[in-house]
């Protein structure tokens, strides 16, 4: 995506080409949720938070806010994945704030859903270490 005119990957994207490279960057081959399952669990741990107006209502605003802009941004005016990287690192940031709303959802999680969590975080973390014993290689 993009060329040598376009070397710092920034641009204003269409609408056809935004939708593209956001399912690209988020579930494609080199796809965030792809590389970082365990933060496809979080997400429903944010969205739960908001949604009861429990104990982390207002976190769960501002991390859910924040994030959104973050990624937004970068959907509507890059055109690379921020290198060779295995996933897009631009995402790296909100991975923190996001897993923290991981915490109130695990505990009230059935035992048979409870037990994906460990599977999801192994993957993530094998990802980790694979990325880490090629790291920079393109793809």
């Amino acid at each position: 995506m993009g060329g040598t005119d376009q070397l710092s990957g920034m641009r204003t994207n269409n609408a056809q080409f935004a939708l593209t490279y956001a399912l690209s960057a988020l579930v494609g081959p080199k796809g965030f949720l792809l590389y970082n399952p365990i933060i496809a669990v979080a997400l429903w741990g944010l969205i739960r938070a908001i949604r009861e107006k429990g104990l982390f209502f207002y976190e769960g605003i501002v991390i859910g806010a924040g994030s959104a802009v973050m990624v937004l941004y970068y959907l509507l005016f890059t055109n690379n994945y921020g290198g060779w990287s295995y996933s897009i690192r631009w995402f790296v940031p909100i991975i923190t704030a996001v897993v923290f709303l991981f915490v109130p959802l695990f505990r009230g999680l059935r035992p048979k859903a409870r037990a994906s969590v460990p599977r999801a975080a192994l993957r993530s973390g094998c990802d980790r270490v694979c990325g880490g014993n090629r790291p920079l290689v393109p793809s």
